[in-house]
Parts: structure tokens; sequence; C-alpha cells
């Protein structure tokens, strides 16, 4: 009866093999609401484009405050969803690449100032580091021309690794006070070179894995050791000794190294028995590390967590109200995306076609427990091209209708939808390509199945496997 006193011709009325399609889209019902009704799902979408972490950090910081004061005391809202997804990331991305660089800058001047107490050349070190980092992001977008966030995580890694190079330098500048600075780096200089050649191989290796932000952030760890090797090797000791930049008169042939050969006898007893003990010691720390390690292999491996949860955010809002609607949507199983592309319409809805009696097939085999395709729903280029003769007759008979309803006792209120649905099938039977529906509604409903690129139309279906845990190989049969 209410469905009537609004569409007095019958028009809303849908084939079976539709309205039986049409429970699954709502799995039970619960797709907005809990079963008791204390839950619910309100979807809301910008007025404008999204494009990236700060447009999504301002629509939000103006949406929460009107929900906070619409929303009655004792109701809890959460957010989640892409905006907040982006604006937790971004958030969180930016304070950790803040905290770690800035506190290896801090940690590595305490280090350098607890070990030599001048300024001029923590000041140095620190400034060199600066350009360091900002050499490599330039080199960074001039070969990637975009840098992901995860990899900004390389500054920390590189200020640890550069500072090495930097001290190396300047221990050897003091322990040999009677070296020009050319020949220090004559001496040192291979070493370095060697140990960046090792330390860039290591990094570069990311780029097989398949990771982008991970391959990334190896390559730019990669070109910043061999900027930083560059220019603490020619750059850091000529400006803090500048006198030892020439050869002295009467130079001194000295071995670069740190031990002292020609010491008195005594002074030769000393060091030599410091370094038994000291070599008691590392024998002793050695071999308590190894049986300890010998225990706990013997207790059982390590555990490989091979979930997606290590990539998840700390304390994160979104990640709490997915869980939450999870649990109070009975929807704690995960469903396998099945993504079907096609180069048009046409082609796609073949396939979608073809799939389902293999789904059927599935459900029946208890490999699947249920499925949802949106076959029902997506466009039939070949009925389009038979129906815009019907509907073009339907809409000319506009006034027909209008007097039929008036006539049978309808009034004006009663026709509105029919007026809106042959509005409808005027603009789709006045269309020359495939008719795809333009109204709020059916743009909420294609935007969760559908994709509309230029050359290509993918629709999404969504597999709910019997248990949690999913046969992957008779997910293999059904694949073939």
């Amino acid at each position: 009866i209410a469905r009537l006193s609004y569409d007095p011709f019958g028009l809303t009325r849908l084939p079976d093999s539709v309205t039986s399609a049409a429970p699954g889209f709502g799995q039970g019902d619960e797709i907005f609401s809990s079963p008791d009704g204390t839950f619910r799902i309100l979807f809301v979408k910008s007025r404008g484009e999204l494009a990236g972490y700060r447009e999504c950090s301002d629509w939000l910081a103006a949406v929460k405050p009107a929900v906070a004061r619409a929303v009655p005391a004792g109701v809890s809202v959460g957010f989640t969803g892409r905006p907040e997804f982006f604006a937790e990331i971004s958030a969180s991305m930016k304070h950790d690449i803040a905290v770690s660089v800035f506190g290896t800058a801090v940690i590595i001047a305490i280090l350098f100032w607890l070990a030599h107490r001048r300024w001029k050349p923590m000041l140095w070190l620190l400034t060199l580091l600066a350009l360091i980092l900002v050499g490599t992001l330039a080199l960074g977008g001039l070969l990637f021309g975009t840098i992901n966030v995860l990899s900004m995580g390389f500054a920390a890694i590189l200020l640890g690794l550069a500072v090495d190079y930097a001290v190396v330098h300047y221990q050897e500048a003091l322990a040999h006070p009677d070296l020009t600075i050319p020949q220090v780096r004559r001496a040192i200089a291979p070493s370095i070179f060697w140990a960046a050649v090792t330390t860039i191989a290591a990094f570069v290796v990311l780029n097989f894995g398949g990771l982008p932000g991970l391959a990334q952030l190896g390559s730019l760890v990669a070109v910043g050791v061999a900027l930083s090797a560059c220019v603490m090797i020619f750059a850091f000791l000529p400006p803090l000794f500048p006198e030892r930049m020439v050869a002295k008169q009467n130079p001194v042939s000295i071995t670069p190294s740190l031990s002292r050969v020609n010491a008195a006898p005594n002074e030769k007893e000393t060091v030599s028995t410091v370094s038994r003990v000291r070599s008691k010691i590392i024998f002793a720390v050695t071999t308590a590390l190894i049986l300890g390690c010998g225990v706990v292999l013997l207790t059982g491996l390590p555990k490989l967590d091979a979930s997606a949860k290590a990539l998840e955010p700390r304390d994160s809002q979104a990640y709490t109200a997915i869980e939450a609607i999870k649990q109070d949507l009975n929807q704690n199983r995960d469903p396998l995306w099945l993504v079907i592309a096609g180069r048009n319409e046409t082609e796609v809805a073949h396939r979608l076609d073809a799939v389902v009696p293999a789904l059927e097939t599935a459900v029946s085999n208890q490999t699947l427990a249920s499925f949802t395709l949106p076959a029902a729903l997506w466009p039939r280029p070949e009925n389009q091209i038979a129906n815009r003769a019907t509907a073009s007759r339907l809409v000319a008979q506009r006034e027909t209708f209008h007097t039929a309803a008036v006539t049978g006792g309808f009034s004006e209120d009663a026709l509105g939808l029919t007026r809106s649905l042959l509005d409808s099938w005027q603009t789709a039977a006045a269309a020359t390509n495939v008719f795809w529906p333009t109204n709020p509604l059916c743009s909420w409903i294609f935007d969760k199945l559908a994709v509309r690129e230029a050359t290509n139309f993918y629709a999404v279906g969504f597999l709910f496997p019997s248990t949690n845990g999913v046969d992957l190989a008779a997910l293999r049969r059904f694949d073939a």
C-alpha cells in the first residue's frame, strides 16, 4: 500500500532475477546498523575532491566539530575511511620523521660533545649532515619524481651512517697531528669507500622486494651514503684544520694507525696486560651471547607475524572504528575481493555472467559461504539499445499517465516518483553511449562496486569463505 501510494503504475516492480539478488547486498540488512540498533554507520562524502592528505586533514577538521555539536551526550562517535586514514597516517609519519631526525641529530651532538668537547667541529658536522639530507632529497626528487612518505624514514638511517665517516676522519686527524689533511684523507679514504660500497649494496637489495616504499627507502639511503662519503672525505676536515692543508718543511713519515709502535718497555707491558684482560672479557661476553642464543632457539623459533597489522599505526582511531564495525555488524570475516576487468561495459557484463555459475558451484561445494556480485546492477548495453524505443514511447505518454492517475483518485504528490522515472528514461533514451545513473544514491552504490576509466572498466565482487581459514588449494582450483 505504501509503495503504490507513490507508484500508481507499478514502475518500481522489478524482475525476480533482480529482487532475488538484492538481499545479498545488505548482508542480512546489517550494512548500516547492528541488529539491536545501538550501532549505526553514517556515510559522509565531501563536497569537493580530497586529493591529498592536507585536504583530508582540513576537511576532517571542519567535519568533526560539527559532528560533536550534533551528537547528544552519551553517544560515542568514531571516524574511519580514506580521509581519516590519510590524516592519521600523514600526521603520524610527519611526527615520526621529525622526532627521529631531530632526535638522532641531538644524540649525535651530545655524543660528539662528550667525546671531544669542541663546538666548532660539532656544529660543522651538524651543518654537513643537514646539507647531505637536503642533497639526498634533491637527488631523490630528480630520480623518482615523487618521494613517498614511507621512504622518508631514510633520514634517521642516513644520519647514523654519515656521522661515522666524519668521526673516523676527525679521530684520525687528532691522533696524527704531524700528518697533513691530504695525508689523512689518503690513509682513510679507501676504508671509507669500501664501507660505503658494502652499505650501498645492502640497501640497494631492497629494490628487489615487493614494497615500493621500502624499495625507494633503500635507494634514497644508497644515494645518501654515496653523497655523505664524498662530503665527509673532502669537506669535513679542511675548515677544521686549515693550517694542515699544506705539508710542513720537514715532514715526518708516520703510518696512520692508532697503535704506538715505538712505545717504552714499561708502557708496552701495560698495554699488553690491558689487551689480555680485554680479550678475556670479549671472549666471555661472546660465549655468553652464543649460549644465550642457543637456549632461545632450543625453546622454539621466533614467531613470524605475516599479517598486515605490522603496517598499522599505533592508537589509530580509524582502525578502532573498523574493528567496531566488524564486531557490531557481524562482519568479522574479511571477504576476498574478486576484481573483473574489461575494455568496455559489454565485456565486463559477459565475464560477470560467466563467473556466476562458478561461484554458485563454489557455494554448493562449501568452498565459499556466500558471495556478492554486481551482475544485476551492471549496465547491459544491448538491453539499453533494445529498451530505448520503449522508453521513448513511455515518455511520450507523460500526459496520459497524469490524466489516468488523477482520474483514478491519486494526488499530484503521488506522481512525483513517476515524473522522476520518466525524466530519467528520457535522458537515457537520448544518450548515445551506455547510460549510467547519476543520482546520489546510485552514484554512492556504483562507487563501491565499479571503476570507470578511459580504456578499462572494473567490477568488484566479494567472496566470503566458509571459515576464517581459507583453503588455498580449493581457491586455486576455483581460479582455473
